[in-house]
């Protein structure tokens, strides 16, 4: 799945409007360096714009829907 949608993500603060930069790593970016850092994935949630659980994140799926998921939870315990 792609990962640039043309989100920014800003920062408001008296002193103005900061936009900040987004890292290009996808989803699988994420799980896999939890993984190779050796800790294990106990729950993984996708979470749309409306805060409800997103679902399917496959390409067809995100095209279908017509945007991508907002939010990506990740539980991990790292294994000892």
């Amino acid at each position: 799945m792609t990962s640039t949608f043309g989100w920014r993500t800003d920062h408001i603060t008296p002193d103005g409007v900061f936009l900040l930069p987004n890292t290009p790593n996808t989803r699988a970016d994420y799980l896999d360096a939890l993984t190779e850092a050796g800790c294990t994935l106990l729950e993984v949630h996708d979470i749309a714009l409306d805060g409800t659980p997103y679902g399917d994140v496959s390409e067809a799926a995100v095209k279908a829907k017509g945007m991508p998921p907002l939010c990506l939870v990740i539980l991990a315990q790292k294994q000892k």
